[in-house]
């Protein structure tokens, strides 16, 4: 079983209020470089939320609609063989428009997106 990555702080503007969420570590790690096009920035280490700030888990996110979930597609070698993998990240919505388009020339563990969308059916967790 693949181990999950850590949870690290990640935070996005929204007008004048700055969101703070628990993300895993592949929107801003070595090799995945998509966390720019969603408009998410990786807190540094010694990161200390204001005030003002709001704290925003996943599911809240995408409860209240200020978090919308994207499909991506990524290919990968398996096997000696090349084939085609998804993941489902998170954006902010008020990204969602330029995101699409931005993130198919980045890149996600690694491996170049090839694809990106709004998921067709819905995933029950």
């Amino acid at each position: 079983m693949v181990a999950k990555p850590p949870l690290v702080p990640h935070y996005y503007n929204e007008g004048s209020t700055r969101y703070i969420l628990s993300l895993p570590d592949v929107y801003a790690s070595e090799g995945s470089t998509i966390a720019s096009a969603l408009g998410l920035t990786k807190a540094p280490d010694n990161f200390e939320p204001d005030e003002d700030d709001v704290g925003l888990s996943v599911s809240e996110g995408l409860r209240t609609a200020k978090l919308v979930r994207l499909r991506i597609s990524y290919r990968d070698t398996a096997g000696g063989r090349t084939v085609t993998k998804s993941s489902r990240i998170v954006c902010p919505a008020s990204k969602v428009n330029t995101a699409i388009a931005a993130i198919k020339t980045k890149t996600y563990k690694g491996k170049n997106i090839t694809g990106a969308g709004v998921p067709r059916r819905r995933r029950l967790t």
